[in-house]
C-alpha cells in the first residue's frame, strides 16, 4: 500500500504533518476528516533510493515523534475514538518504525488485558519514565486526553530548550574546530620546517623553542598513539557524563554556559 505526505490543519489552525499509508488519496483525506483536520495538500511519498529502514529500527523516536503522537491521541480522545481504534489509526500514520512497532505491540497487549501505562512501559527507548507516569497520572483520574495535550506541550518545550543550546554552544564549537585544525598545522607541517632550519645552527635553542619542536617530533611520529588517547577520553567522558553524579555536574556546566 502507498504512503502519502499529507499536510493539514487542526480546528484551531496550527499546522500538521505526517505520513499515512492508504490505497488512495480521497482514503486520505477522508481519514484527515475523520480526525476533524483539513487537509492542505496530500501527496504520495516516494521510495528513499537508499534505505533508511536498519537506521530507523536502531533508533528511538524523536520529539516530533512523540509530539505528534500525543497530539493526534489526545485529538481522537477529544472525538470520541476508542483506544485501540486511536493506535490503530497512529499505527498506520507513523513513520518512525520503531515508534510504529512500539504502537503495534502496545495496542496488542492492551487487548490481552493490560493498561496502557504498563503497555507503554515495556518500550522504554521510545517512551520514557516520566511519560509513561503522566499516562498513569491520566488512566487514574480519567484525563488522559489532557495529559496527552500536556505531554506533547512539554516536549515542544524540550525540543525548543535543546534548540537555544545548540545555538549557544555553535560558535564554542567553531572556535574549538578551528583552534584544534590550526595546531594540527602547525605541528605537522610549520614547525618542521623551522627545526630543519634551526638544525643548522649550533647554537642552543630557547627552551621555549625545543618543547615545541618536541611536540612537533611527537605529533608525528606517535600521531596514532595520540588517537588512542583522544579516543580513550571520549569514551571516558561519555561514560562518566551517562552516570547519575556525572550527568548532574555536566548538565550544570552546560546550563551556566553563556
Amino acid at each position: 500500500m502507498p504512503a502519502y505526505k499529507y499536510k493539514a490543519r487542526d480546528e484551531s489552525g496550527k499546522a500538521i504533518t505526517g505520513v499515512m499509508e492508504a490505497a488512495g488519496y480521497q482514503m486520505v483525506a477522508g481519514k484527515l476528516d475523520g480526525l476533524g483536520y483539513f487537509p492542505v495538500s496530500i501527496q504520495e511519498k516516494k521510495k528513499d533510493i537508499i534505505s533508511l529502514d536498519f537506521l530507523q529500527r536502531h533508533r528511538g523516536a524523536s520529539l516530533d515523534d512523540l509530539i505528534l503522537f500525543s497530539r493526534q491521541l489526545s485529538t481522537l480522545f477529544g472525538a470520541g475514538v476508542p483506544l485501540l481504534g486511536a493506535l490503530h489509526i497512529l499505527a498506520e500514520q507513523t513513520e518512525n518504525r520503531r515508534m510504529k512497532a512500539a504502537i503495534e505491540v502496545a495496542k496488542g497487549d492492551i487487548e490481552g488485558g493490560s493498561t496502557f501505562s504498563d503497555a507503554l512501559s515495556k518500550h522504554p527507548r521510545v517512551f520514557s519514565q516520566l511519560y509513561i507516569s503522566m499516562i498513569r497520572v491520566g488512566e487514574a483520574t480519567g484525563l488522559l486526553d489532557a495529559v496527552l495535550d500536556r505531554l506533547a506541550s512539554l516536549a515542544e518545550h524540550e525540543k525548543d530548550t535543546r534548540a537555544r543550546i545548540k545555538a549557544a554552544t555553535r560558535y564554542p564549537k567553531i572556535v574549538v574546530f578551528t583552534i584544534s585544525s590550526a595546531f594540527i598545522i602547525l605541528m605537522t607541517f610549520v614547525v618542521p620546517q623551522f627545526a630543519k632550519m634551526y638544525s643548522q645552527f649550533k647554537a642552543t635553542l630557547p627552551l621555549p623553542t625545543r618543547i615545541m619542536i618536541g611536540m612537533s617530533h611527537a605529533f608525528r611520529d606517535y600521531w596514532f598513539v595520540m588517537i588512542v588517547v583522544a579516543s580513550l577520553v571520549a569514551l571516558g567522558f561519555h561514560w562518566y557524563t551517562n552516570t547519575k553524579y556525572g550527568r548532574v555536574i555536566w548538565d550544570g556546566i552546560k546550563v551556566n554556559i553563556r
